[in-house]
């Protein structure tokens, strides 16, 4: 087996070659060694890595490599014994929802651009833990949107997660990199003057630009971004506590959606089913470089649409962030059942 052969999301590469290990998943806890034939590869990457980050010749700790037609995002982090290289894989970019298996109604509805019930403006949010799709789903977002209405969207990214620079359908696509937490504000600002139809920010991480995120969402404009959070509801007080503002939230937030993602394995060992009573879709993994095993996709849902828009603004002002679990059970049923909230 040769190194690019290994499905792996984060590659640990240190001074030796037999030390070196994979995780499969972002958020595996099995740390997995490497066979010997992948050994030679591993010394050459490790030069590589090294003449990139080289401090006293410009090199930074965070840098972006291609090796092997493969992109990786690449940490180096000082440990007592040495350097240690921390590499992540870039993911495959989907086309569709649907490709990661988004409850068919919630991809319609998300997509939808009516004057009734379409996302024209507003927020958009995908919340969820580490490694569970959060970038991969507004990416895939970005780009159907962009397939199907046209539109330019601007993205403001620390690092840039997928490439989606380029024409998608009847719309564009333009990525800016982010140096560093303290930049979002500034970018956001700056994309405000370039003539946006849809505004992606990579992840809300402070309340600088959950501010702007949510001022660019009241002015016209639709804004989807990514939020860490261990379910929807706690996930949605932080967005209101670093936006400082519970109201404006509320003007501004259309949908947030919770995923997880989880091993397809039923208590047979056996790849598991779809369970469409509970958002659950099966996530199919790219077999070879580009993907881990094949796992599932849990969905917790929350559109502020339908004939409670007003109940849910409402509660969504107070902050009684709880009070909203009855509906999100609701929609979920409802998207599940084939229906629309």
């Amino acid at each position: 087996m040769s190194l690019v052969e290994v499905v792996f999301s984060d590659l640990f590469v240190t001074d030796d070659p037999a030390s070196c290990w994979y995780k499969v998943t972002p958020d595996s806890l099995e740390a997995h060694g490497l066979p010997q034939s992948c050994h030679e590869e591993l010394a050459r990457l490790r030069a590589l890595l090294i003449g990139r980050s080289d401090r006293d010749k410009g090199g930074s700790p965070d840098f972006k490599v291609d090796w092997q037609e493969t992109r990786l995002r690449v940490e180096r982090m000082d440990t007592s014994e040495g350097a240690i290289y921390v590499c992540r894989r870039y993911g495959v970019t989907p086309r569709h929802l649907a490709d990661l298996g988004f409850p068919p109604m919630i991809a319609q509805r998300l997509l939808a651009t009516d004057d009734k019930t379409g996302f024209r403006e507003g927020l958009v949010a995908f919340l969820g833990r580490t490694g569970s799709g959060k970038s991969t789903a507004a990416a895939a977002y970005i780009i159907e949107r962009l397939e199907q209405s046209g539109g330019v969207c601007w993205t403001a990214e620390n690092p840039i997660e997928l490439a989606l620079q380029g024409r998608h359908g009847k719309g564009v696509c333009y990525q800016l990199e982010v140096a560093d937490d303290y930049g979002f504000g500034e970018a956001i600002r700056h994309i405000l003057r370039a003539s946006p139809n849809l505004i992606l920010i990579g992840e809300i991480r402070d309340k600088t630009a959950a501010q702007e995120a949510i001022h660019a969402a009241l002015t016209g404009h639709l804004v989807v971004t990514t939020l860490h959070a261990n379910d929807l509801l706690t996930g949605l007080a932080r967005l209101a506590r670093l936006a400082g503002d519970s109201v404006l939230l509320a003007d501004a937030l259309r949908a947030a959606m919770h995923l997880r993602l989880s091993n397809n394995i039923n208590g047979n060992g056996l790849p598991g089913q779809i369970d469409t009573r509970h958002g659950v879709n099966t996530l199919q993994g790219i077999p070879g470089r580009n993907a881990p095993p094949q796992r599932v996709l849990t969905v917790e849902p929350l559109l502020i649409t339908g004939e409670n828009v007003d109940g849910l603004r409402s509660t969504l002002r107070g902050g009684e962030f709880h009070l909203l679990k009855s509906e999100v059970d609701r929609q979920r049923r409802l998207f599940m059942g084939g229906g629309l909230p």
